[in-house]
């Protein structure tokens, strides 16, 4: 007859320390539960909840008809998305040659109402990212000019 077990038996694929006795990266010591898996704890519990959830409904339904105005947001809330903005591309001309004078038109649209303050501050760093960009291609051919004196 075997014996019940005692809690002290060896383990037979112990989990991998190093010499300090912490355990190696990517071993968890074998403990734990994989991504994904069910917690055994709560699993009564939902079981519990998926059987009652269409009394439940019913009575949450049946309370919003009745005006509880909180019965009704979590029902709406649950099953009407979210509204979120929509932004209109319009046309905008910003005036001057220079991205200094272009930034400074944005902020006479800003200040003018023609476009809004995040807008703007969108297009100010649209024209930032702009002369960083003009920047590093000049820089780029000024290398280039200058290497190709060099070689000869």
């Amino acid at each position: 007859m075997k014996k019940p077990p005692t809690g002290k038996e060896p383990v037979k694929n112990p989990p991998k320390k190093d010499a300090r006795g912490l355990f190696v990266v990517g071993n968890n010591g074998g403990k734990g539960r994989p991504k994904g898996a069910p917690d055994r704890r709560t699993a009564p519990f939902r079981a519990k909840i998926d059987q009652a959830l269409p009394a439940i409904l019913d009575g949450v339904v049946s309370a919003a008809k009745g005006g509880d105005m909180a019965a009704a947001r979590i029902l709406i809330d649950k099953s009407l998305p979210n509204l979120k903005p929509v932004e209109v591309a319009r046309p905008l001309s910003l005036s001057g040659d220079t991205l200094t004078e272009r930034a400074a038109s944005v902020v006479d649209a800003v200040s003018g109402g023609k476009v809004s303050v995040d807008e703007g501050v969108r297009l100010i760093q649209a024209l930032a990212s702009m002369g960083r960009i003009v920047e590093t291609d000049a820089l780029e051919k000024r290398i280039t000019a200058l290497e190709a004196q060099t070689t000869k």
